[in-house]
Protein backbone atom coordinates (compact mmCIF):
# COMPACT_ATOMS: atom_id res chain seq x y z
CA UNK A 1 0.00 0.00 0.00
CA UNK A 2 0.63 3.82 -0.18
CA UNK A 3 1.61 4.02 3.53
CA UNK A 4 4.14 1.07 3.31
CA UNK A 5 5.65 2.85 0.58
CA UNK A 6 5.92 5.92 2.14
CA UNK A 7 7.31 4.87 5.43
CA UNK A 8 9.67 2.93 3.48
CA UNK A 9 10.80 5.99 1.36
CA UNK A 10 10.95 7.80 4.76
CA UNK A 11 13.47 5.91 5.99
CA UNK A 12 15.28 5.45 2.58
CA UNK A 13 15.54 9.32 2.83
CA UNK A 14 16.82 9.21 6.44
CA UNK A 15 19.07 6.73 5.36
CA UNK A 16 20.22 8.93 2.08
CA UNK A 17 21.29 11.50 4.31
CA UNK A 18 22.78 9.68 7.17
CA UNK A 19 25.12 7.82 3.87
CA UNK A 20 26.13 11.14 3.06
CA UNK A 21 27.38 11.95 6.29
CA UNK A 22 28.85 9.20 7.73
CA UNK A 23 30.71 6.37 6.03
CA UNK A 24 31.16 3.65 9.27
CA UNK A 25 28.00 1.12 8.58
CA UNK A 26 26.78 0.51 12.32
CA UNK A 27 26.85 4.42 12.70
CA UNK A 28 25.14 4.88 9.40
CA UNK A 29 22.26 2.61 10.15
CA UNK A 30 21.87 4.91 14.13
CA UNK A 31 22.05 8.11 12.24
CA UNK A 32 19.27 6.74 9.67
CA UNK A 33 17.29 5.79 13.20
CA UNK A 34 17.84 8.95 14.80
CA UNK A 35 16.71 11.17 11.88
CA UNK A 36 13.94 9.10 10.81
CA UNK A 37 12.72 9.48 14.74
CA UNK A 38 13.34 12.71 14.49
CA UNK A 39 10.85 13.72 11.26
CA UNK A 40 8.44 11.54 13.07
CA UNK A 41 8.70 12.98 16.34
CA UNK A 42 8.97 16.25 16.05
CA UNK A 43 8.23 17.23 12.49
CA UNK A 44 4.04 16.06 12.14
CA UNK A 45 3.41 16.32 8.43
CA UNK A 46 5.92 13.79 7.86
CA UNK A 47 4.74 11.21 10.23
CA UNK A 48 0.35 12.44 9.59
CA UNK A 49 1.56 11.74 5.57
CA UNK A 50 2.91 8.18 6.22
CA UNK A 51 -0.57 7.50 7.43
CA UNK A 52 -2.49 9.47 4.17
CA UNK A 53 -2.98 8.46 0.52
CA UNK A 54 -0.29 11.26 -0.52
CA UNK A 55 2.98 10.16 -2.61
CA UNK A 56 4.88 13.03 -0.87
CA UNK A 57 6.93 11.62 1.13
CA UNK A 58 8.11 9.23 -1.89
CA UNK A 59 8.54 12.35 -3.73
CA UNK A 60 10.80 13.77 -0.88
CA UNK A 61 12.74 10.35 -1.25
CA UNK A 62 13.05 10.68 -5.32
CA UNK A 63 14.01 14.22 -4.91
CA UNK A 64 17.17 13.10 -2.19
CA UNK A 65 17.96 10.52 -4.43
CA UNK A 66 18.26 12.81 -7.10
CA UNK A 67 20.83 14.59 -5.41
CA UNK A 68 23.05 11.83 -4.58
CA UNK A 69 23.32 10.85 -8.26
CA UNK A 70 24.64 14.65 -9.28
CA UNK A 71 27.09 14.40 -6.46
CA UNK A 72 27.84 10.93 -7.79
CA UNK A 73 28.12 12.65 -11.60
CA UNK A 74 30.34 15.42 -10.14
CA UNK A 75 32.89 13.14 -8.62
CA UNK A 76 33.05 10.62 -11.05
CA UNK A 77 31.86 12.81 -14.37
CA UNK A 78 30.21 9.64 -15.42
CA UNK A 79 27.84 9.40 -17.84
CA UNK A 80 26.05 6.82 -16.17
CA UNK A 81 25.28 8.57 -13.64
CA UNK A 82 23.84 11.59 -15.06
CA UNK A 83 21.92 8.96 -16.90
CA UNK A 84 20.40 8.04 -13.56
CA UNK A 85 19.97 11.31 -12.43
CA UNK A 86 17.63 12.07 -15.06
CA UNK A 87 16.15 8.62 -14.77
CA UNK A 88 15.33 9.46 -10.80
CA UNK A 89 13.98 12.67 -11.95
CA UNK A 90 11.44 11.31 -14.58
CA UNK A 91 10.25 8.84 -11.86
CA UNK A 92 9.52 11.98 -9.49
CA UNK A 93 7.94 13.70 -12.08
CA UNK A 94 5.69 10.70 -12.80
CA UNK A 95 5.19 10.75 -8.98
CA UNK A 96 3.63 13.63 -8.60
CA UNK A 97 3.42 16.73 -11.54
CA UNK A 98 5.06 19.29 -8.59
CA UNK A 99 8.19 18.07 -9.55
CA UNK A 100 8.26 20.85 -12.75
CA UNK A 101 9.32 23.60 -10.39
CA UNK A 102 12.45 21.52 -9.90
CA UNK A 103 13.31 21.00 -13.56
CA UNK A 104 14.87 23.93 -14.21
CA UNK A 105 17.89 23.54 -11.72
CA UNK A 106 19.03 20.62 -13.79
CA UNK A 107 20.32 22.65 -16.19
CA UNK A 108 23.00 23.75 -13.51
CA UNK A 109 23.80 19.94 -13.33
CA UNK A 110 25.91 20.41 -16.44
CA UNK A 111 26.48 23.80 -16.46
CA UNK A 112 28.16 26.88 -16.66
CA UNK A 113 29.73 27.05 -18.90
CA UNK A 114 27.71 25.52 -21.75
CA UNK A 115 30.50 24.50 -24.43
CA UNK A 116 29.22 21.56 -26.80
CA UNK A 117 30.03 19.36 -24.45
CA UNK A 118 27.63 20.20 -21.67
CA UNK A 119 24.86 20.87 -24.34
CA UNK A 120 25.18 17.01 -25.18
CA UNK A 121 25.03 16.59 -21.39
CA UNK A 122 21.90 18.39 -21.26
CA UNK A 123 20.41 16.88 -24.35
CA UNK A 124 21.43 13.07 -22.50
CA UNK A 125 19.83 13.97 -19.20
CA UNK A 126 16.74 15.33 -20.31
CA UNK A 127 16.16 12.69 -22.89
CA UNK A 128 16.63 10.48 -20.12
CA UNK A 129 13.88 12.39 -17.72
CA UNK A 130 11.41 12.21 -20.67
CA UNK A 131 11.92 8.48 -21.10
CA UNK A 132 11.68 7.57 -17.38
CA UNK A 133 8.64 9.43 -17.20
CA UNK A 134 6.90 8.20 -20.16
CA UNK A 135 7.44 4.81 -19.32
CA UNK A 136 6.68 5.12 -15.33
CA UNK A 137 3.47 7.31 -16.00
CA UNK A 138 2.65 4.86 -18.57
CA UNK A 139 -0.43 5.39 -20.15
CA UNK A 140 -1.16 8.91 -18.57
CA UNK A 141 2.09 9.87 -20.59
CA UNK A 142 1.16 9.37 -23.87
CA UNK A 143 -2.00 11.97 -23.26
CA UNK A 144 -0.53 15.27 -23.04
CA UNK A 145 -3.83 16.50 -23.35
CA UNK A 146 -4.65 15.09 -20.10
CA UNK A 147 -1.76 16.36 -18.34
CA UNK A 148 -2.57 19.66 -19.29
CA UNK A 149 -5.95 19.58 -18.62
CA UNK A 150 -4.90 18.34 -14.99
CA UNK A 151 -2.70 21.54 -14.72
CA UNK A 152 -4.88 23.72 -16.07
CA UNK A 153 -7.20 22.81 -13.17
CA UNK A 154 -4.74 22.83 -10.60
CA UNK A 155 -3.57 26.30 -11.77
CA UNK A 156 -7.51 27.74 -11.03
CA UNK A 157 -6.52 26.79 -7.40
CA UNK A 158 -3.08 29.38 -7.20
CA UNK A 159 -2.31 32.57 -7.74
CA UNK A 160 0.20 35.49 -7.27
CA UNK A 161 2.07 34.62 -4.20
CA UNK A 162 1.59 37.67 -1.13
CA UNK A 163 4.20 38.38 2.16
CA UNK A 164 1.45 36.35 3.97
CA UNK A 165 1.81 32.86 1.12
CA UNK A 166 5.57 33.76 1.61
CA UNK A 167 5.94 33.14 5.40
CA UNK A 168 3.17 30.11 5.43
CA UNK A 169 5.73 28.36 2.78
CA UNK A 170 8.77 29.44 5.19
CA UNK A 171 7.11 27.95 8.26
CA UNK A 172 6.47 24.63 7.18
CA UNK A 173 9.77 24.33 5.36
CA UNK A 174 11.79 25.46 8.62
CA UNK A 175 8.88 22.82 10.83
CA UNK A 176 9.53 20.32 8.19
CA UNK A 177 13.28 20.58 7.90
CA UNK A 178 14.37 21.52 11.34
CA UNK A 179 15.22 17.71 12.53
CA UNK A 180 17.59 16.87 10.09
CA UNK A 181 18.99 20.03 10.02
CA UNK A 182 19.88 19.95 13.95
CA UNK A 183 20.62 16.32 13.85
CA UNK A 184 23.07 16.53 11.00
CA UNK A 185 25.67 18.84 12.40
CA UNK A 186 25.81 15.98 15.57
CA UNK A 187 26.33 12.88 13.44
CA UNK A 188 28.99 14.69 11.03
CA UNK A 189 31.01 16.06 14.70
CA UNK A 190 30.81 12.68 16.65
CA UNK A 191 30.82 10.02 13.60
CA UNK A 192 31.74 11.76 10.37
CA UNK A 193 35.32 12.61 11.38
CA UNK A 194 35.85 8.74 11.45
CA UNK A 195 35.48 8.41 8.04
CA UNK A 196 38.02 10.98 6.90
CA UNK A 197 41.43 9.85 5.30
CA UNK A 198 40.78 7.42 2.74
CA UNK A 199 37.12 8.30 2.08
CA UNK A 200 37.73 12.08 2.90
CA UNK A 201 34.71 13.67 0.13
CA UNK A 202 36.74 15.09 -3.02
CA UNK A 203 35.39 18.91 -3.46
CA UNK A 204 32.44 19.39 -5.64
CA UNK A 205 30.88 22.24 -7.85
CA UNK A 206 28.42 23.97 -5.05
CA UNK A 207 25.84 25.03 -7.56
CA UNK A 208 24.05 22.03 -8.87
CA UNK A 209 22.58 21.21 -5.28
CA UNK A 210 22.09 24.64 -4.09
CA UNK A 211 19.65 25.25 -8.01
CA UNK A 212 18.01 22.15 -6.36
CA UNK A 213 16.76 24.05 -3.40
CA UNK A 214 16.90 27.58 -4.31
CA UNK A 215 15.25 27.61 -7.44
CA UNK A 216 12.37 25.48 -6.86
CA UNK A 217 11.47 27.66 -3.40
CA UNK A 218 11.91 30.73 -4.88
CA UNK A 219 9.12 29.04 -7.78
CA UNK A 220 6.96 28.37 -4.66
CA UNK A 221 7.41 31.79 -2.65
CA UNK A 222 5.62 33.29 -5.84
CA UNK A 223 2.93 31.05 -5.49
CA UNK A 224 -0.08 30.80 -3.22
CA UNK A 225 -2.06 27.94 -2.81
CA UNK A 226 -5.52 28.35 -1.88
CA UNK A 227 -6.14 24.67 -0.64
CA UNK A 228 -3.93 22.56 1.92
CA UNK A 229 -0.73 22.83 0.67
CA UNK A 230 1.71 22.11 3.68
CA UNK A 231 2.93 18.82 2.05
CA UNK A 232 3.98 20.98 -0.89
CA UNK A 233 7.07 22.09 1.26
CA UNK A 234 8.24 18.12 1.99
CA UNK A 235 10.31 18.02 -1.69
CA UNK A 236 12.00 21.22 -0.59
CA UNK A 237 12.58 20.26 3.14
CA UNK A 238 14.19 16.60 2.10
CA UNK A 239 16.28 18.96 -1.05
CA UNK A 240 17.48 21.28 1.99
CA UNK A 241 18.53 18.00 4.33
CA UNK A 242 20.29 16.48 1.26
CA UNK A 243 21.96 19.90 0.91
CA UNK A 244 23.52 20.32 4.15
CA UNK A 245 24.34 16.46 4.00
CA UNK A 246 26.50 17.06 0.76
CA UNK A 247 28.16 20.14 2.01
CA UNK A 248 28.27 19.96 5.53
CA UNK A 249 31.37 17.44 5.27
CA UNK A 250 33.38 19.70 2.74
CA UNK A 251 32.89 22.87 4.50
CA UNK A 252 33.92 21.43 7.93
CA UNK A 253 37.07 19.59 6.31
CA UNK A 254 38.21 23.15 5.37
CA UNK A 255 37.64 24.55 8.62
Amino acid sequence: SLQLVSLISLYGLAYLLSALTISDLVFRLFGTLLIATGLLSYSPDWGELVFEAHPDILLSFLVGLALVCVLAWERNNNLIWLIMSGVVCGAALSTKMIFLIFLPALVFVVAPPLRMAEVRSLLMLGGSVIIAFVVLAYPRSIYPEDIVAMLTYQSQFSEFGTTASAQRWMNNLIRQSSPALILLPGLWLFFGRRSEGSHAPCRVRYWPFAAFFFIPLGILLLRKINSPADHYTLPLAAALAANVSILLPQLLRSW
